[in-house]
C-alpha cells in the first residue's frame, strides 16, 4: 500500500533537478552567490590561523608591531567576511526571488490560458485542496472567507466596518 505524502524513488530527484532549470537563466549571480560563500568560509581557517601569532606577539612577545598590526589585520579579516556573507546572502535570495517570481508568471499565464470549465471544476471540487496557510501568506482569505466575501457577509467574518455600504 503506498502512502500519498511518501515520494516514488527518483522523483525527487526529477523535482530537484527541474527547479535547478528555473535558476538556469540566473547562474551569474549564482556564481557570484557561490564566490562569495567560498570566500567567506575561507575566512573561518584564517582568523584561527591568526590567533597564536595574536596571543603570542601581544602577551608573550610584548612585540609593538603585532600589536599595532594586529587590530587592522582582524578588522580587514572581519570586514572581508561581512562583504562576503552579504554578498553570498544577497545573491541567492535573489535568485530564489526571481525563481519564485518566473513560476508565478509560468502559473497566471496558465490559468489565463485555462478555458471557463477548468475553473468551475477547480472551485468544486479542488478548492479544498488548496491550504488556507498558503492563501493566508499571500494575503488573501481560505476558501470559506472568499465565499463570505463575494457573498457580502463581512461581519460575520469579522470584517465590521469594512462592507460594501
Amino acid at each position: 500500500m503506498s502512502r500519498p505524502d511518501v515520494l516514488a524513488p527518483g522523483s525527487a530527484r526529477r523535482i530537484y533537478l527541474r527547479l535547478i532549470g528555473y535558476a538556469k537563466p540566473y547562474w551569474r549571480m549564482f556564481a557570484l552567490s557561490v564566490v562569495g560563500m567560498l570566500v567567506y568560509a575561507a575566512t573561518e581557517p584564517v582568523f584561527a590561523a591568526m590567533m597564536k601569532p595574536l596571543l603570542d606577539g601581544t602577551f608573550i612577545d610584548r612585540d609593538p608591531a603585532v600589536v599595532q598590526a594586529m587590530p587592522l589585520i582582524l578588522l580587514a579579516i572581519f570586514l572581508v567576511r561581512g562583504i562576503s556573507g552579504f554578498i553570498n546572502t544577497y545573491c541567492l535570495k535573489w535568485v530564489g526571488r526571481r525563481v519564485v517570481a518566473d513560476l508565478r508568471q509560468q502559473m497566471f499565464e496558465h490559468l489565463l490560458r485555462s478555458p471557463a470549465r477548468y475553473y468551475d471544476r477547480w472551485w468544486t471540487a479542488g478548492s479544498e485542496r488548496v491550504a488556507p496557510s498558503l492563501l493566508a501568506c499571500q494575503g488573501l482569505p481560505d476558501p470559506e472567507g472568499f465565499a463570505a466575501l463575494l457573498a457580502g457577509d463581512w461581519a460575520g467574518r469579522g470584517w465590521l466596518g469594512l462592507g460594501p455600504g
